[in-house]
């Protein structure tokens, strides 16, 4: 075998060596990133949920009260439900 053949190939079979290794550091830092993601989504799904849950409980308030303080438990019920509204829009404009 010719030297410069050799040395060649084992330059490129160390070249190919660290390729493997730098594939193999991404697949992890995507996997990572994966469930990273998921973790983020699932905590903003749960802030859904809770807005949502506080939402009903907000709007069943305001249908039992009587209608002296329907006007009290409306502006209350309108300000949670602006926050709630903000909280639902962010998670679209986040998409």
């Amino acid at each position: 075998m010719l030297p410069d053949r050799k040395a060649y190939e084992d330059k490129l079979d160390a070249q190919l060596a660290q390729w493997d290794a730098d594939l193999t550091a991404f697949k992890a830092r995507v996997r990572r990133t994966e469930v990273d993601a998921m973790i983020h989504y699932d905590q903003a799904v749960q802030s859904l949920q809770r807005g949502h849950d506080q939402a009903g409980i907000q709007l069943g308030h305001l249908k039992a009260v009587s209608d002296e303080l329907w006007g009290t438990v409306k502006d209350g019920t309108d300000k949670a439900w602006q926050e709630i509204r903000t909280l639902f829009q962010r998670s679209k404009d986040a998409r």
